[in-house]
């Protein structure tokens, strides 16, 4: 392709705004850009300046901008083809804050693009290893991406129905994901303000698309996790079960790995035929589960120990170790029941427990047990207290172990496995 003729087909998609034209025009990795590299014997900037005027701005700089990202992608020059990029959205920035909904999708597929060209860069300077140079070309893809999310939000000429406001909450996700993914999750603080400040102007989040309310949901009940407000992250990651398409299974799965261990904490399994349906869900946590129903705090130890690395990389290893005072809580309360016979007694010697323990593989001094006791208590698994002086646990006559109804197969999870 002549770059005369992709300039001039550029210039028709977009005064015709036709959305699906522009994007196979703009992205890296199609035959209109193998072409493009092929036919253009000087693909310089330099070469190229006598094509500037030759259609309506900004699309002369955009078309020869964009001959300069897939020129340096061809040639795995990947820093340099993130530069361009950039440079060719805020070309492209400056024209879209005069337009309305229709250019969104556009932006959305040269968002992508600079993303994971910011990502290559990245890469590529870690491999090669100058000193001289950071690998920060994600954060500022973030930059980029949140003056975009800006042009968005501040859109107040358009009417709701072609309004720039309806790009919010993918461009927000984007954003989002790149903190994530140069953990500087802190920063998506200012996304977040910015959204809630603006909530009242905003369409109502019901109307935008499914797949960029899952995304959104997604990334805020993950910081809520990060933050440990495990009921608001519970409910983020139930959404996005619930709302991913069926087919979407590696998404479904990203939920559960912080859902499962977030319900293991309140003594809620998942079930069975949930696990069957997630494999590598049912390798990692299965062995917790079983352990968790047994009371057997030598197995979760154990499995704890083996898995510590994958708990680590999946960003859960502290939540699923708080899971196992949910264990140690049923092993007291197997005690409880093996001493409430015929009778419930409600008390028990602490060298009953200290006993149990030892049995289960965990062998500590009787005042090592009082402060598990006491913790348990603290927490409210167990209803009642100690008696130094006696080496006593004195329950409550009324439930004394209220949290430690082990559901298997609760509601929210039984309708999972139904979805």
């Amino acid at each position: 392709m002549k770059f005369t003729t992709y300039l001039s087909l550029l210039a028709t998609a977009a005064s015709q705004q036709d959305t699906t034209g522009l994007i196979q025009l703009l992205r890296m990795d199609t035959n209109e850009s193998k072409e493009l590299i092929r036919d253009v014997v000087n693909p310089s900037r330099s070469a190229l300046l006598g094509f500037k005027g030759t259609c309506e701005a900004p699309w002369d700089e955009i078309a020869i901008t964009h001959l300069q990202v897939i020129t340096k992608v061809a040639a795995r020059e990947h820093v340099n083809a993130y530069k361009e990029q950039a440079k060719m959205i805020s070309e492209m920035l400056r024209w879209f804050q005069s337009q309305t909904s229709w250019f969104l999708e556009v932006l959305y597929r040269v968002l992508d693009d600079l993303r994971e060209l910011a990502a290559r860069a990245d890469e590529e300077i870690i491999e090669k290893g100058d000193p001289s140079k950071q690998a920060d070309s994600l954060e500022d893809a973030a930059r980029v991406i949140g003056n975009c999310f800006s042009a968005c939000m501040t859109d107040r000429l358009n009417q709701p129905d072609v309004s720039r406001k309806k790009g919010v909450y993918y461009i927000a996700g984007l954003a989002v994901k790149c903190y994530f993914r140069i953990n500087k999750t802190n920063l998506a603080k200012n996304i977040i303000r910015a959204i809630d400040a603006n909530a009242d102007t905003l369409p109502a989040f019901e109307t935008y698309p499914r797949s960029h309310q899952v995304t959104w949901r997604y990334y805020l009940a993950l910081l809520d996790f990060l933050q440990e407000e495990y009921d608001k992250a519970e409910r983020g990651f139930v959404f996005v079960f619930y709302n991913c398409p069926k087919r979407a299974k590696r998404n479904k799965e990203l939920a559960l790995t912080y859902l499962i261990p977030i319900r293991l904490l309140k003594g809620i399994l998942p079930s069975r035929r949930l696990l069957n349906r997630f494999p590598k869900l049912q390798e990692l946590y299965k062995p917790f589960t079983s352990a968790i129903r047994k009371g057997d705090i030598e197995a979760f130890d154990t499995r704890l120990a083996l898995a510590e690395l994958r708990l680590v990389e999946a960003g859960v290893y502290l939540t699923v170790e708080r899971a196992r005072e949910v264990c140690l809580s049923r092993l007291f309360r197997k005690i409880w029941i093996a001493l409430s016979s015929p009778e419930p007694v409600s008390r028990i010697p602490i060298s009953s427990f200290r006993t149990a323990l030892k049995i289960s593989g965990l062998d500590i001094s009787q005042e090592e047990v009082e402060c598990l006791l006491a913790n348990m208590i603290y927490k409210s698994y167990i209803r009642g207290y100690l008696s130094h002086g006696h080496g006593l646990l004195i329950l409550s006559k009324v439930a004394p172990f209220p949290s430690l109804l082990i559901r298997t197969d609760p509601e929210p999870f039984e309708k999972m496995t139904k979805h």
